[in-house]
């Protein structure tokens, strides 16, 4: 599968008009999205926003921290106070941001609850869907993913773009590790696999 989104996903020019996005899945027995959102950080050059509800799954995550460490500027958009995941959420903003200021991303959290599912890289390729960043949603969960590579000046890339800086706008940055006791930390790592 792997060779799969590296010909079709990560190729460095537009996709044909006729075909102009992949759809990938998640169920049992394949794990296509985490596969793709992997390839999609370990090959952007510039940038990388993602934007999502719940981030809790240790792939994702590193993923994240080897952009980081390129030199890839990463911004982190997640609900300030999300109706599940909360704890599992800070856990993985403390993670991240614990590598250090230089090599942290910049995350945000939005006023509101957001199921918002998007990565976008560099402008030019977009994933969409139904999974979350969770393990459960990553290796076991139905899920869908429409990824879509074209220009930075495609309309719906564009647009994307667009709605991305919008709620990063009208978020807060995360400038420290939040402080987490023993029970919080307990209820990070247990939602962390519950949703």
């Amino acid at each position: 599968m792997e060779t799969v989104f590296k010909d079709l996903v990560m190729k460095g020019v537009p996709w044909p008009d006729g075909s102009p996005f992949v759809v990938a899945v998640n169920d049992r027995r394949a794990t296509e999205i985490r596969t793709a959102l992997i390839q999609m950080m370990d090959n952007a050059d510039k940038s990388i926003i993602i934007e999502h509800a719940y981030f809790s799954d240790n792939k994702v995550i590193e993923a994240v921290r080897r952009a980081v460490q390129r030199g890839v500027m990463v911004k982190i958009i997640l609900p300030r106070d999300p109706d599940t995941h909360g704890y599992a959420n800070k856990a993985t903003i403390n993670r991240l941001l614990d590598s250090g200021a230089e090599t942290s991303p910049r995350i945000f959290l939005f006023p509101h609850m957001s199921h918002a599912k998007v990565v976008l890289t560099d402008g030019k390729i977009a994933a969409l869907g139904s999974a979350n960043l969770t393990p459960r949603s990553m290796l076991t969960s139905r899920e869908v993913t429409l990824l879509v590579h074209g220009s930075r000046d495609d309309p719906f890339l564009k647009k994307l773009r667009q709605r991305l800086h919008a709620d990063i706008d009208k978020s807060e940055q995360v400038m420290a590790p939040f402080k987490l006791g023993f029970i919080h930390r307990v209820k990070g790592v247990v939602g962390k696999y519950v949703w």
